[in-house]
């Protein structure tokens, strides 16, 4: 996905299959035809997608990304101020948070997705094993569904705001929603 766009603007992008991108212009990056049809695949290598402030991404499906060193394997967003909307995010995985990492989420399906970090010290004997927000962290999420996503530490969520979200997870020490996050309405 090649596209030159300035501030504020447009990009509409047609179905297929896509390597990862980084959105540094704030913008509205849209599928023509939603997740079912415009994908963004992370090759289990990289974070699927990078979002600067106020940049928009609408109709996407996110999956097979991987950030090793950090957080974001779907989504990486430099605030909340990065909007997620109808989009996909599944099959992605980070150290700290699978899905989507700092980014606002409205509509959409965040399923398995997983967080794991996990370090071993031989002197003295300390074992860590951490990894918080499979589904998502430090995130705002508004009527969005969560299902069997992992973590240490908040399966679903942690670190998280979430309005009207329906979270069913299955690895996790911390509960569903995790530590710090806010249920709000449901």
């Amino acid at each position: 996905m090649n596209a030159v766009s300035v501030a504020g603007g447009l990009v509409l992008v047609t179905n297929g299959i896509y390597a990862p991108v980084a959105v540094n212009t704030p913008l509205t990056l849209q599928s023509s035809n939603g997740p079912d049809a415009t994908v963004i695949d992370g090759g289990g290598v990289r974070n699927c997608v990078y979002l600067t402030n106020n940049t928009t991404m609408v109709g996407f499906t996110l999956t097979n990304g991987y950030s090793r060193d950090g957080s974001g394997g779907g989504a990486y967003c430099e605030s909340t101020s990065a909007v997620l909307t109808n989009c996909v995010l599944t099959g992605n995985s980070a150290v700290y948070s699978g899905g989507a990492a700092n980014c606002t989420l409205n509509n959409c399906t965040l399923t398995g997705n997983s967080a794991f970090a996990i370090e071993s010290y031989t002197f003295p004997r300390v074992h860590y094993y951490g990894g918080s927000g499979g589904g998502a962290s430090g995130s705002i999420l508004n009527n969005c569904t969560l299902i069997g996503n992992s973590a240490w530490v908040g399966g679903g969520a942690a670190d998280c705001t979430l309005n009207n979200c329906t979270l069913t997870e299955k690895i996790t020490w911390g509960g569903q929603a995790g530590k710090n996050s806010k249920r709000g309405p449901t």
